[in-house]
């Protein structure tokens, strides 16, 4: 699981309530991601911008990323989930 932080020059000054929701919903979501055993969570980066949820990273089949989706969508102040995980090929 990769974490992400403020983009690059950000400071304090540039953090305000939206980041902090942002980052306890990527928290949130991160959590259940690594608690899933479905979910290869090591595999994944987690990026939360105003209430939409990235996901990213390699899993082991459409089921696997389906899952990820479903359990960032249940996390309470996701607005939306954006998907650009990529099933491996076998």
């Amino acid at each position: 699981l990769v974490v992400t932080g403020a983009a690059p020059g950000a400071g304090a000054a540039g953090y305000g309530p939206a980041d902090a929701e942002d980052a306890r919903i990527q928290a949130r979501v991160e959590a259940r991601l690594v608690h899933d055993p479905r979910v290869p969570a090591l595999d994944l980066h987690v990026r939360v911008v105003r209430g939409v949820v990235t996901l990213e990273g390699r899993v082991p089949d459409a089921a696997a990323a389906a899952r990820a989706v479903r359990l960032a969508r249940g996390v309470p102040g996701v607005r939306a989930v954006i998907s650009r995980l990529h099933p491996e090929v076998r």
